[in-house]
């Protein structure tokens, strides 16, 4: 009964092929785009824990880069893809500014986690074309065909994720400096006010902001996030701390995948991702003052 009214009533919980579906992977989470994001936030925790425990960690990554691919989110894979592209240019950026041989070490072994994702696209593979609620896969071809509708322009959801952004940018247009007000987006795509609740939003956190508080508010987000992401870096990069360069390095990495990903959604947004968020800024934050402390020297006492 379950099957049927999500399948009739349209949900993010399937993927459709036509007549197929397949149920993605959203542990109790609203919908399947929200929970990829929160489980890559949870790795930095992860690595700090059982970054010398192999036996531990691999099976926990690759349970995590499992759920994500299983997730059926295709802006997690897309992301996943940008963040490799970025990691390797930071790979050489390091060389360039001599990091120190300990934060190579560190680097070279977080960064090449990575890897386990891609190849576990070969198990999503069987899992994707397997049978799901007694129903027969006419094509054991699934998963690729999800990957090959990336770059079709012309697919439902890339369709009208297209219209969504061409209907922001009027918006902001028309609205440049503070946007239709927060929790208005609606009124962007001529909905009624109660779609807010629904999950309406521009599938693009960067245009989201900007319709709803104008581009002032985006400077002031983007600065928020791109301070977060600096202060990982700054925390990898001087802390003395073992297990903070970890976390440090490990949020920075992921984080930059998020944000990637977020050109595709506004799912930061959902609470249980944003209290995510939150929880790692939090800590990221107070991990970079206290680096920051140290680095500043004590005046002498002066002699009585």
């Amino acid at each position: 009964g379950w099957s049927y009214i999500a399948y009739n009533l349209g949900n993010t919980w399937y993927a459709y092929y036509g007549e197929q579906i397949s149920l993605r992977m959203f542990s109790l989470f609203p919908d399947s785009h929200s929970f990829p994001q929160f489980i890559l936030l949870g790795l930095p925790a992860i690595f700090v824990v059982f970054f010398n425990k192999k036996k531990i960690l691999v099976p926990l990554l690759s349970l995590v880069f499992l759920a994500a691919i299983l997730t059926g989110t295709r802006g997690i894979w897309v992301a996943g893809v940008a963040s490799a592209l970025m990691t390797i240019l930071l790979m050489f950026w390091f060389k360039k500014i001599k990091l120190s041989h300990s934060s190579q070490i560190i680097f070279r072994k977080i960064s090449s986690s990575l890897i386990i994702f891609f190849v576990l696209f070969v198990v999503a593979f069987s899992i994707f074309a397997s049978p799901q609620f007694r129903l027969y896969k006419m094509d054991s071809e699934l998963l690729a065909k999800r990957v090959r509708s990336i770059i079709n322009f012309g697919e439902t959801s890339n369709k009208e994720r297209i219209r969504i952004w061409k209907l922001s940018l009027e918006s902001i247009k028309k609205h440049p400096l503070l946007g239709v007000g927060i929790g208005n987006y609606p009124i962007v795509l001529g909905q009624g006010q109660d779609a807010s609740r629904a999950g309406s939003s521009a599938h693009n956190l960067y245009l989201h902001i900007a319709a709803e508080t104008g581009l002032l508010g985006l400077i002031f987000a983007l600065r928020a996030l791109l301070l977060v992401l600096w202060g990982g870096w700054v925390v990898f990069r001087d802390t003395t701390e073992y297990r903070a360069k970890l976390y440090g390095l490990a949020f920075s990495l992921y984080f930059l995948w998020i944000l990637a990903y977020l050109m595709t959604d506004a799912v930061l947004f959902d609470e249980r991702a944003f209290l995510m968020f939150v929880i790692n800024a939090s800590i990221i934050w107070a991990l970079k003052k206290e680096v920051s402390t140290a680095a500043v020297p004590t005046s002498p006492k002066k002699p009585n």
